[in-house]
């Protein structure tokens, strides 16, 4: 689990705010940059990056993950070399040389390569092949220069074993260009395949996973060996840059042009209308949480191995962090729940569900399992359930005791103040607010019932997670780092027919869930007494 770098801004900002993070991978240096910035990375670099630029390169971005105990994942330049394959052979193998050869110092214990980054956002094709084949074309070259340096004794000489990570195709049609392009040797020496996902809601999450589930298995078909591992290298929500908005308001309003909105004064008025109708179609403030949520645990049930997180730092809407202009770091709704999951559910087994994600849900289960712990998240949906009862099997017996986190949001009074934006009296600025809520972490109000665990979500999109301690070695990890406090639990009065979770209803109006029954979870074959969870209407 880790976090993209895209080193635009300095290291210390990026390392500051994720040092709370548990993050065990940093991917670098971000994937625009890699394509599209050969002002000040690539291979001709010492240690990939421009002097000029005063930013961290290879060299000190290695020791960083070093420092760390994280992995470090190099985003590798290809888009430049289309039609120029001599170029990238020689400036390759130099780069492959030097770095084998320990001149950029020492490597972390796990290191990949990614070939390229977002090739559809890159790559135009040349009229005859499209551009997913044009990105396969570069990507077997540098595969096969790659495995064949690292298995050269005279060139890898610090003995370094990369990964070598080949995106996936952003459609299944798209993949099938790109496998035609890697000769049979270089899928097989394809370690993992790179998949990015960024949607406006986490109901956009689930439309794209079956059609991953049938790349990978075409991969190790078409391989004749085990499918590669699944590198989620880049997710979050949608990220919305003003610039990229603007020239969607310029599409739609072709009677003006870029000069005449006052893109940083914000003093243009049809346009921040405009701006702010886009914000509020994304899970910004607390639904981004419950997308972070949704989105991890559902490529985690797909068999995700490595993931990083983007927007550590980040400018743009679907921030997780940024440094205010009083100089402080603030983590906003997704961020802390990045933290919340990033140090809960290392070494466990997602709990599978054929459920498709729905924000009318009043509440939906995520939930992760190993031989001393189960992980329980609840997020509420669009409407706040209130009072809830998790009614499990196990309870005093398999599960011992649990301890509840919750988290939701508050809205800084001066937001536009501290985080520099310009504001606009005569524009209604709410959604571009949500953007900027920080994340709120207490201790959740918990208690045991006759058959389960009473916990109250009272606001919309809000989300508690439930740690339960299986052994002492459970108890101990989960009391390091969550701000509940421990419940001794108790074998239930009443032992329910099937683990269910109620919602406690304080009115007399009705949900409509088709037949009042949705299953949102099933357990695999791992874990003890949560055979599976259920949504019931009282």
């Amino acid at each position: 689990m880790g976090a993209r770098y895209s080193s635009y801004r300095n290291l210390d900002r990026f390392l500051e705010q994720t040092n709370d993070a548990n993050i065990g991978l940093i991917v670098w240096p971000g994937g625009t940059l890699a394509e599209t910035r050969d002002d000040r990375f690539g291979f001709e670099y010492e240690g990939l990056q421009s002097e000029a630029f005063n930013k961290p390169n290879l060299s000190e971005i290695m020791q960083t993950a070093i420092d760390q105990e994280a992995a470090l994942s190099v985003i590798l330049p290809t888009v430049r070399y289309v039609g120029d394959h001599e170029t990238l052979v020689a400036e390759l193998n130099g780069f492959l040389t030097e770095l084998l050869s320990g001149d950029y110092g020492a490597l972390p214990e796990k290191m990949i390569f990614e070939v390229g980054s977002e090739y559809y956002a890159h790559f135009s094709g040349d009229g005859t092949n499209s551009a997913a084949a044009e990105y396969g074309e570069i990507a077997d070259i540098m595969i096969a220069q790659i495995a064949a340096a690292l298995a050269d004794p005279n060139i890898n000489l610090v003995g370094a074993d990369i990964d070598i990570a080949v995106q996936a195709g952003k459609t299944l049609i798209d993949d099938e260009a790109i496998r035609a392009e890697l000769a049979l040797e270089n899928l097989q020496h394809a370690d993992m395949i790179i998949h990015h996902r960024f949607a406006y809601r986490a109901e956009g999450v689930d439309r794209r996973i079956d059609e991953l589930e049938t790349i990978l298995a075409a991969w190790e078909e078409d391989a004749g060996a085990e499918a590669p591992d699944l590198f989620v290298s880049a997710w979050n929500t949608i990220t919305l840059p003003r610039n990229e908005v603007l020239n969607m308001f310029l599409d739609e309003n072709p009677e003006m042009d870029a000069e005449d909105v006052d893109l940083e004064g914000r003093t243009t008025t049809t346009f921040e209308d405009y701006w702010q109708s886009i914000l509020g179609e994304a899970a910004y403030g607390q639904e981004h949480a419950v997308y972070m949520l949704e989105s991890f645990a559902s490529y985690a049930e797909v068999g995700m191995d490595l993931s990083a997180v983007y927007g550590f730092d980040l400018i743009h809407s679907g921030r997780l962090s940024f440094k205010g202009a009083d100089n402080q770091h603030y983590d906003f709704a997704g961020g802390e729940m990045m933290k919340m999951i990033y140090e809960s559910v290392g070494g466990t087994h997602v709990l599978s569900t054929d459920q498709d994600y729905s924000r009318e849900d009043p509440v939906t289960v995520y939930a992760f399992e190993n031989d001393d712990k189960l992980v329980v998240f609840l997020a509420a949906g669009k409407d706040a359930p209130g009072e809830v009862d998790l009614q499990m099997e196990g309870l005093g017996e398999t599960y011992l005791e649990v301890w509840g986190d919750q988290l939701t949001t508050e809205q800084l009074e001066d937001w536009h103040a501290v985080f520099g934006i310009p504001d606009n009296e005569e524009v209604d600025e709410s959604n571009e607010a949500e953007g900027y809520k920080l994340g709120v972490r207490e201790a959740a109000d918990i208690s045991q019932s006759d058959d389960g665990i009473m916990v109250t979500l009272d606001e919309d999109f809000g989300v508690v997670r439930l740690a339960f301690a299986k052994t002492e070695a459970g108890a101990e990890e989960i009391a390091s780092w969550s701000e509940g406090n421990e419940l001794d639990l108790e074998v239930p009065t009443v032992i329910p027919i099937l683990p269910s979770i109620e919602i406690l209803a304080d009115t007399e109006e009705e949900h409509d869930f088709g037949d009042d029954l949705a299953l949102v979870a099933e357990a695999t074959s791992f874990g003890g007494g949560l055979l599976f969870l259920l949504l019931l209407l009282l």
